[in-house]
This record gives C-alpha cells, sequence and structure tokens, in this order.
C-alpha cells in the first residue's frame, strides 16, 4: 500500500491518493479530488504509474469521473538524465482530455491542455532532492477558447521551486 497528496496550490485543485502495488514497480492509484474554484467539483480518481520504467522513464496515466458524469484523462511522461550522480534533468509532458464540453470549469472537449516543462533536481539523498524548474501550459481547442472568453491568456509559463522527499 501506499498513499500521496498530489494538492496544487497554485490551481486549488486537492486530491488524495492511495492503493496497492500490483507489482514492484507498478503503482495504481485510487483515490478522490476535490476542486475548490467555484463549483466546488468532486471526482473519483483511478490510474497507473510505472515509476520502474525503462531508461529513467517514467509514463503516467490517470482518469477521473465527476459527480455530473463528466469524464477526464491525463497522461503524463517524465524522463529522467543522470548529468552526474546527484544532478538530475528531468523533462516532462503532460496532457489533460475531456470526453464532453464542461463549460462551469473551462474545460473543452478532447484536447484541452498541453504542459512541458523541465526540472533540475539535486539528491542530496536519495530520499530528499531539493528541484528548479520551468513549465510551458497552453490551452487548445474549445478550454483556450473558454479561457479567452474569461479574458484569461490560454497560455501561461510558470516557475517551479520544490522538495522532494521519500519516507
Amino acid at each position: 500500500m501506499w498513499f500521496i497528496d498530489r494538492s496544487r496550490h497554485d490551481s486549488r485543485d486537492k486530491s488524495s491518493l492511495g492503493g496497492p502495488r500490483p507489482a514492484a514497480f507498478r503503482i495504481t492509484p485510487l483515490g478522490g479530488s476535490h476542486t475548490l474554484r467555484g463549483c466546488g467539483r468532486k471526482s473519483a480518481h483511478y490510474g497507473s504509474h510505472d515509476p520502474g520504467g525503462d531508461h529513467h522513464a517514467y509514463p503516467t496515466c490517470n482518469s477521473w469521473r465527476g459527480g455530473d458524469g463528466d469524464v477526464s484523462a491525463r497522461i503524463e511522461l517524465e524522463y529522467e538524465l543522470l548529468l552526474t550522480q546527484r544532478l538530475i534533468l528531468q523533462p516532462r509532458t503532460e496532457l489533460n482530455f475531456a470526453i464532453q464540453d464542461v463549460p462551469e470549469n473551462g474545460v473543452g472537449s478532447g484536447l484541452s491542455t498541453a504542459e512541458a516543462g523541465l526540472r533540475l533536481r539535486y539528491e542530496i539523498k536519495r530520499e530528499f532532492a531539493p528541484y528548479i524548474g520551468v513549465s510551458w501550459e497552453r490551452s487548445v481547442g474549445a478550454t483556450a477558447d473558454f479561457a479567452r472568453a474569461a479574458a484569461e491568456d490560454p497560455s501561461s509559463v510558470s516557475f517551479v521551486a520544490g522538495l522532494r522527499l521519500w519516507f
């Protein structure tokens, strides 16, 4: 069993996941999430994460089903480039999909957002590693139209800093 809290302060999304490990290097997250934006959307979550992927590549697939029947999915891919034994460059990409339009959340059907980023991590110990990085996100299709209608830019760049912990 394992548990993780994937709450994102910037987007006000709160997620708590946990689940069994069906294989030594596979994680199957099950859980729920709650979005604190205007509508307070809740959803159930199921996914698959393979941290033991080939050649330091880590694919993740997730899906959500909201209380109103809306269905969405996310595909993530991370790759670790070892610059030294402790300094690691991590390119990552994320694609978000929605089965139907959810105008109250500003999400259009089909591919809704794409994100690409780069993180540089220094592993002081394998279990303790601060990182810095940059992330570019772009809304596409109807999701971009919803953003423009709300006078928001469909594209954004964020700088990230954090701490990766294992225990």
